[in-house]
């Protein structure tokens, strides 16, 4: 559900302050161009999600909740060196495109804007690991391509420096193009990691989809009671 989604990603972003009030189903329903029942259904789905809560008399408000800071920004690289892995690339894409609706949004982008559109294995030791697809807006780079092994250096280069990002972890199957390129078998078991970065003023940078091996991955967090 569309409406579900750009709520949720306004609530997880922060646009959306725990306490805050969501505005009156007709305004919702007004703004999204849906029918009203539809933003009921959202509602709904977002109150099951623990995402929002509704007040008696009062409305709809962001719900309070816990967030734990599982890592910092890090780059594939580093990753894999702070294992004893030595980290490497393989490019399948790397071109102008349009951005799709979803990207549009998850980038905040005018309709007409262009995007850089990568696509790559990245290895340990040689042995495939993940495969990384990442979008960015063609301005961050003067719409160049035609970079090093490493996204974030140029993005450096460019003095654009991502400070926070919000990552979704989820497990799936993989599917037979995707298997073939990480050497495992369809239908297998990955992990995807999908990351949205920010600049320090609170600009998306970059929309980046990773899918790691799940028999070569482990994901691991270090959560300190506060």
């Amino acid at each position: 559900m569309r409406l579900a989604r750009l709520l949720r990603a306004a609530i997880v972003d922060g646009k959306l302050k725990t306490g805050e009030g969501l505005p009156p189903e007709r305004d919702l329903a007004e703004r999204f161009q849906v029918s009203r029942d539809t933003v009921r259904r959202a509602i709904d789905k977002l109150s099951q999600q623990g995402l929002i809560e509704s007040r008696r008399g009062a409305g709809t408000f962001v719900a309070a909740r816990v967030e734990q800071q599982l890592s910092p920004v890090t780059r594939f690289s580093d990753d894999m060196q702070r294992r004893g892995l030595r980290p490497g690339s393989q490019w399948l894409r790397r071109e102008l495109d349009r951005p799709s609706p979803d990207e549009l949004l998850a980038l905040g982008l005018a309709p007409h804007a262009r995007v850089i559109r990568l696509e790559r294995v990245r290895t340990a030791d040689a042995v495939p690991m993940a495969i990384e697809r990442a979008t960015l807006p063609a301005n961050l780079l003067s719409g160049a391509v035609d970079f090093g092994d490493s996204l974030y250096r140029a993005l450096q280069d460019a003095d654009v420096h991502p400070v926070r990002a919000v990552q979704r972890l989820r497990a799936e199957l993989a599917s037979a193009r995707d298997a073939e390129l990480l050497g495992i078998r369809a239908g297998d078991p990955v992990l995807s990691i999908e990351r949205r970065s920010f600049s320090s003023d609170g600009c998306p940078l970059e929309l980046t989809r990773t899918l790691y091996r799940g028999d070569r991955y482990d994901y691991v967090a270090v959560l300190d009671q506060g």
